[in-house]
């Protein structure tokens, strides 16, 4: 028995290391595309 909560426990860690390497990989993404949007925005601004 003590086992299998032991086991359940570690599933849980993992599981939860995924996702926070999943979250922190689409901060990236969500930012990078913010800071080349902000870019673009710039130029556009400049032009008018």
């Amino acid at each position: 028995m003590k086992r299998k909560g032991q086991e359940l426990s570690v599933t849980v860690i993992v599981v939860a290391a995924i996702a926070l390497i999943v979250l922190v990989v689409l901060v990236a993404i969500f930012t990078g595309r913010l800071g080349k949007f902000g870019i673009g925005v710039s130029k556009v601004e400049s032009n008018t």
